[in-house]
């Protein structure tokens, strides 16, 4: 019989969190944890965008998890307040925690579940409630874009600093923010940018569901004040550009009988599309090729002293070696004939007398591929062995050739054709505004995804402004990035292999998709599946437990 799994997402929200900061309200996030049944080995589900200056927060980021109803899933929920980089929680402020049962949760009522946040040697403060509802599959999305006029006025030596919070409404009667916009300053007569949003997480793929559209005032100490509110549904935004509706502030018509309203909503687009999935371009055969870059510069150390980056330890993979190996064991599955154009940077490469930014690891540069994955090991492991590590830690030169690669395979509609560059370095990057420039331009023009591995311990401050999550890059021209392109990945805050694949590539099926999506491109129709010759029953279980972490990565 097969397994009963329900995909569902959780909503998260805090009320009464201690106050962590000394001169403002706390910055919370909350992130969720799958652990075993005694807690330990927690696995991250996801998390939550950071609030910033309050101790009620209502979170948007919803957590997807599969509910399995055979099995106890044992969750974690650990709320922090974060004062400087959010991706990186070991130097947050523990609010607190709170563990329960998934089944707890669906089972509760309303599939509503309160608990207090426990913080070790302290008496219990504040709650965290979590709200879970069934996913109704949708890769539908819907692009919308608002104004508003004749706002109230709210700030008292100046005008309003508007943004909009749009809520959908439950099965309880309570309200679940799905879409938070940005303020803009010193307006009454704001138009905010458009926004894209899937359906599924607008209106659980359920178009007549009630929405509320609330504007508030921003403010820097985090009580924003609530101007105005009204309600449609996608479909009344979707038969209704052009539309306006009156922002109803309820207090104030209760106490002035020639109330109207407190502004004007105006619809400017509602756009529904269904989107194409990254599944959808595999089966469709669309073919995903590796290309291979290793850091060989000094910084690593002498590769005979065990102490450094590239010893061969006898006993397992060094650093380099784990993260080839859970790359490539993901990505072979999807490349037809597994060949890698492999290239090395930063090492003096004889006869040369110079240092080398970019040569092929097999000294061929009409045929720089290796074969398989004990190639990509074989030939850098041979390649210790004759340059002469040096430095600087240059990207750009790499990253122009993995261009050259990519743009030299067809990408029409009848054949598809999408690249990987894998990055393993020690150091911190030299090259920054070269290196940005080139990602840019592959941005916006290349089928390419960049993802760096960091080995080692060093700060690798750069490499977290590539991985423009939150920011898009901007080259020297003042060009934007219109795709994130680049995954940084810290090595030393992997706790497992498995999460090592996890992190690699969970990015890369959005970033092929909106490739394609921008070049107009939609998969073909589903074909056989491509066949390799070796399999997951003939790996050696570690790298067979590599490949089955990787494709549960790409398959979300």
């Amino acid at each position: 019989m097969a397994n009963c799994i329900t995909r569902i997402e959780l909503s998260l929200s805090c009320q009464n969190i201690p106050n962590m900061d000394t001169f403002s309200k706390s910055d919370p996030l909350a992130v969720v944890y799958q652990t075993n049944s005694d807690g330990s080995h927690p696995q991250e589900l996801g998390r939550t965008e950071c609030i910033k200056d309050t101790l009620n927060p209502k979170f948007v980021t919803k957590i997807p998890i599969d509910y399995r109803f055979e099995t106890n899933q044992h969750l974690k929920f650990v709320v922090y307040d974060v004062d400087k980089d959010y991706k990186d929680l070991t130097h947050q402020d523990l609010i607190g925690e709170a563990r329960c049962l998934l089944s707890k949760i669906v089972t509760s009522t309303q599939q509503t579940l309160v608990m207090n946040l426990q913080r070790p040697g302290k008496q219990a403060h504040g709650t965290i409630t979590i709200i879970s509802e069934e996913i109704h599959n949708s890769n539908t999305v819907v692009t919308l874009q608002f104004s508003a006029s004749n706002l109230d006025k709210k700030d008292l030596f100046g005008k309003s600093d508007p943004f909009f919070v749009i809520s959908r409404s439950l099965e309880s009667g309570k309200w679940d923010p799905v879409f938070k916009s940005v303020y803009i300053d010193k307006t009454l007569n704001p138009s905010w940018g458009e926004f894209t949003v899937s359906m599924q997480t607008l209106c659980n793929g359920d178009p007549q569901r009630t929405l509320l559209c609330e504007i508030f005032d921003w403010n820097k100490s985090g009580k924003h004040e609530i101007i105005g509110s009204c309600q449609f549904s996608l479909q009344d935004l979707s038969m209704s550009v052009g539309k306006s509706w009156n922002v109803v502030n309820e207090t104030k018509r209760q106490k002035k009988k020639s109330y109207t309203n407190s502004g004007i909503l105006n619809l400017q687009k509602c756009q529904i599309v269904k989107e194409h999935s990254f599944l959808e371009y595999i089966s469709g055969g669309c073919q995903i090729g590796l290309v291979v870059a290793i850091d060989f510069t000094g910084s690593n150390g002498d590769p005979r002293d065990p102490s450094s980056l590239h010893y061969n330890n006898p006993t397992g993979p060094n650093q380099y070696q784990s993260a080839l190996l859970s790359t490539g064991e993901v990505l072979c599955h999807y490349d037809a004939d597994n060949n890698y154009p492999t290239y090395g940077f930063g090492a003096i490469v004889p006869p040369s007398h110079i240092p080398s930014h970019c040569w092929p690891l097999n000294g061929n540069w009409s045929n720089p591929e290796v074969h398989g994955i004990k190639g990509l090991l074989d030939v850098y492991q041979q390649t210790l062995n004759h340059v002469n590590l040096y430095g600087p830690t240059n990207f750009a030169e790499i990253i122009k050739q993995a261009k050259r690669i990519a743009t030299s395979q067809s990408n029409t509609q009848s054949q598809q054709n999408y690249t990987i560059l894998l990055i393993c370095t020690d150091g911190e990057i030299s090259d920054i505004d070269n290196t940005i420039d080139e990602i840019v331009g592959a941005a916006n023009t290349v089928p390419l995804s960049i993802i760096i591995v960091g080995i080692g311990n060093a700060d690798f401050v750069n490499m977290k402004r590539l991985d423009a999550d939150e920011n898009p890059l901007l080259d020297r021209r003042g060009v934007r990035a219109t795709r994130d392109i680049v995954q940084f990945v810290p090595l030393n805050q992997i706790t497992s292999q498995q999460n090592l694949a996890s992190e690699l590539l969970a990015e890369i099926p959005k970033q092929m998709v909106d490739f394609y999506k921008m070049k107009g491109i939609a998969p073909n129709p589903s074909r056989i599946g491509i066949q390799h010759q070796e399999t997951l029953s003939n790996m050696n279980p570690y790298t067979a437990q590599m490949s089955a972490a990787g494709a549960a990565a790409l398959k979300y």
